[in-house]
């Protein structure tokens, strides 16, 4: 039986956004709500009347209206053969939003359209967007995997993303080799599928880490940052940040180290991040560490003070020894020891 996937809205706009607060809190989710839908007149409908009824919406209003449709189209859908949702979903007279729909009750009915058609609505150019990540979404078995790598190293760099997105869960290993290919050829126009390849690197290093390769990640990190810090699009620096601060990817010692002396992340993020780095800190602090690397946590406490570092850097304080030329460090020391408790 297939996993579960991540199904989305049929179409992403502030409309949707708002009447999906209004019915229901649904902002952690990327779905289309399958839930109980009492007193909906449109409940008893054959499946045929509520494709018909779909299909006529004004694109204008068939955002809001789907939403009211999507449970009853669910439970028409439990009574009618595979092939025909397939049929439906081929069906390119069908309007897109009612396609997209039928792919997210097959996924919510754990049904396994036919491969060929899900490559077949993948492949063709012509084909919407949504419609593509849904079919995407539903591919299974063996050439899953091998179908997400050639999307990942596709043309489409849209779908290429969350390609990419899925592959981090699913092979994190190919995910990481495809976004070695993507960072090679960066050029500083920041894509689709860089945002990609830096998440995926992220989640690589996290698993096997590598000096070199994290020295050649943060140089990759800073020119992003220097580049799009101004951007009135702050995708670039967003994705950038999560990357090294949200603490689901890479944590590491010369990651901290950026952080605390980068100066494009927004100083909440630095926060965030430098905390996800506790336990990096905590196996850092030793009386063999070096002064630079005591610099850099008193950096990071002077930020953001960490109570679970209070009694080791107090015990530092106590025994380590300390240059002829470290008065400021000592004192620094002592003010971010005070903090912490």
């Amino acid at each position: 039986m297939k996993t579960n996937k991540k199904r989305l809205y049929i179409i992403l706009s502030s409309v949707i956004l708002i009447a999906i607060a209004v019915v229901a809190i649904l902002m952690f989710s990327n779905n289309l709500s399958f839930g109980k839908n009492d007193g909906n007149e449109q409940a008893n409908q054959s499946f045929y009347e509520l494709i018909q009824e779909i299909n006529a919406l004004e694109t204008e209003s068939e955002d809001l209206a789907l939403i009211e449709y999507a449970e009853d189209l669910l439970n028409a859908s439990k009574d009618v053969s595979l092939d025909l949702l397939e049929q439906e979903i081929e069906n390119t007279e069908n309007s897109t939003a009612l396609r997209i729909l039928l792919l997210q009750v097959c996924d919510e009915l754990d049904l396994s359209p036919d491969e060929e058609l899900l490559q077949k609505l993948i492949n063709d150019k012509n084909t919407d967007f949504e419609i593509k990540r849904n079919s995407m979404y539903l591919l299974e078995g063996e050439s899953e995997t091998d179908s997400l790598i050639k999307i990942a190293r596709g043309d489409d760099e849209q779908l290429a993303f969350h390609a990419i997105r899925e592959l981090l869960s699913k092979a994190p290993m190919q995910a990481g080799e495809i976004a070695d290919e993507i960072i090679a050829t960066y050029d500083g126009t920041f894509t689709f599928k860089t945002r990609g390849a830096i998440i995926a690197k992220a989640n690589q290093l996290r698993l096997v880490p590598d000096e070199k390769e994290i020295d050649e990640f943060l140089a990759l990190c800073d020119n992003v940052l220097q580049n799009y810090h101004d951007a009135e699009d702050k995708t670039a620096v967003g994705i950038v940040t999560h990357a090294l601060t949200s603490g689901d990817y890479l944590t590491h010692e010369k990651v901290l180290y950026f952080l605390v002396d980068c100066e494009w992340i927004d100083p909440i993020s630095c926060s965030v991040g430098i905390e996800k780095h506790k336990d990096v800190m905590l196996n850092l602090i030793n009386k063999d560490m070096d002064e630079e690397q005591l610099s850099y946590i008193i950096k990071a406490m002077e930020i953001n003070p960490l109570s679970e570092l209070s009694e080791p850097l107090q015990e530092i304080a106590d025994t380590y020894t300390f240059s002829a030329e470290s008065e400021e460090l000592q004192q620094r020391l002592q003010e971010v020891i005070i903090k912490c408790k």
